[in-house]
């Protein structure tokens, strides 16, 4: 079992209107192939986000989707809401009891899906499970988010969209709580701070509800006299994302291990705004060593039209003495255990190549090293889950920001996939670059954008 969880953000529906195509599945491959974290996904996350449902649906045929065998090798880990719950189809039952909006109800069979999900989950596996009161610590979140002055957002940009939705932020969570106590919720839900704006422009009669987040994105786009709010409208979505992603993230906990949050590249613009000093130049401690090896990899429709199972293997056996090289590195880092490391990468490389023939792109395989410190420093103390203290003491893994142009976006806390795309003449080349990053007992930090 893996000593780290990973809160795999590319899953969560409400945010997968910022994802691009194909950014989900190089989100999944990468972090799979490359990174050494089990992947802990929210429960209601299995039934809300398309692109996930997508690839149940549409992998090649005669080989389990890739999700699912990495979900039946325990490489992804479930999120329930409580530890008596045994089974996706009894999750599916609890979610719609509890009234929880966006289970994409209309385009998938989602039953269908709980029960691939339990013949491919191992009886005896531990998921995650939420900590208690997690609407509670949501609410305790955003009250203090949403107050929050500014004064550390550096983008201009940002300071003007975070001065415009001012009234939007300070009247909203009355009224969502109130929502959300309506439906036998506690606390705040997210959900409900959508419905609450929506019920204030007038575009969301008072007895409806939007069921995905960008469904008030558009209501306000649509309607002529509000057209203009349409930034402000995506931006409030984005904000309300990153606070309810980095809580539900820390309230997330399997056997003792709590998952480790990140930013996704999608939401990175907007979280300058919830995590003052974001974009800071010189907040962050840069590595002491750094790594670098290009290799080339398959394209992802190449890993989507291989045998799952066969990745998987290679990973288990290969994969294995990648991350061992790569954590010797880190530990040490002298030219003798990056030629062990180079040449650990190039084997794996060329196995995975075996197993998932096809179209090839040059891949970028780099690693960070920190030693003696960890690279938090003051800001991390402006960090609104440390300060409401549902995060104990000083987190050992921060959030990272996915800063590349058509990057996979979600949970690459130590699977960082970047595609850098350059122009050739009339010829665009996309060229991927995975960054790992130590594990949180070498280094925390941050990536800032730039």
């Amino acid at each position: 079992m893996s000593e780290r969880i990973l809160y795999f953000a590319s899953t969560d529906g409400g945010s997968e209107h910022r994802l691009r195509p194909g950014d989900f599945e190089d989100s999944l491959f990468y972090n799979i192939l490359f990174g050494d974290a089990a992947l802990v996904v929210p429960d209601v996350f299995f039934f809300n986000c398309v692109p996930l449902l997508q690839h149940v649906d549409e992998q090649a045929t005669g080989s389990l989707p890739f999700f699912v065998q990495a979900l039946k090798k325990g490489l992804v880990i479930p999120g329930f809401r409580s530890a008596a719950t045994t089974s996706f189809v009894e999750s599916l039952a609890a979610l719609g009891a509890a009234q929880i909006r966006g289970i994409e109800l209309q385009g998938f069979n989602v039953e269908e899906k709980a029960r691939l999900l339990d013949g491919n989950y191992s009886e005896g596996a531990s998921p995650a499970i939420w900590l208690p009161n997690l609407g509670e610590r949501f609410q305790s979140m955003v009250e203090t988010v949403f107050q929050q002055p500014g004064s550390g957002i550096v983008s201009e940009d940002i300071q003007n969209l975070w001065a415009a939705t001012e009234s939007w932020r300070l009247n909203s969570v009355d009224a969502a709580m109130q929502l959300t106590a309506n439906v036998g919720g506690t606390g705040l839900r997210r959900a409900e701070l959508f419905n609450a704006v929506g019920h204030h422009l007038g575009v969301l009669d008072a007895d409806r509800s939007f069921n995905k987040p960008f469904e008030l994105v558009a209501a306000v786009r649509s309607a002529p006299h509000l057209a203009h709010l349409t930034d402000q409208a995506a931006f409030y979505v984005d904000i309300v994302n990153v606070c309810y992603q980095q809580n539900q993230a820390r309230g997330l906990v399997r056997q003792g291990l709590t998952a480790e949050p990140n930013i996704p590249q999608g939401l990175s613009r907007a979280a300058e705004a919830v995590v003052p000093g974001l974009q800071a130049v010189g907040a962050w401690d840069e590595p002491d060593h750094f790594f670098e090896h290009n290799v080339r990899l398959p394209k992802t429709s190449a890993l989507l039209a291989a045998t799952s199972s066969e990745l998987i293997a290679v990973r288990e056996d290969l994969g294995g003495v990648y991350h061992h090289h790569r954590r010797e590195w880190v530990r040490n880092p002298v030219e003798d255990r990056a030629d062990l490391l180079r040449t650990a990468i190039d084997e794996y490389a060329s196995e995975i190549c075996r197993v998932a023939e096809g179209a090839q792109q040059t891949a970028k395989i780099s690693q960070r090293s920190k030693l003696a410190r960890t690279g938090l420093g003051s800001v991390a103390g402006s960090l609104p889950g440390i300060a409401l203290g549902f995060v104990p003491g000083v987190p050992s893994y921060a959030m990272v920001a996915i800063t590349a142009i058509g990057s996979a976006v979600g949970s690459m806390a130590q699977a960082i996939v970047q595609k850098d795309v350059t122009t050739l003449g009339r010829r665009r080349q996309r060229q991927v670059e995975v960054r790992s990053y130590p594990g949180p007992a070498e280094y925390s930090g941050i990536v800032p954008t730039p």
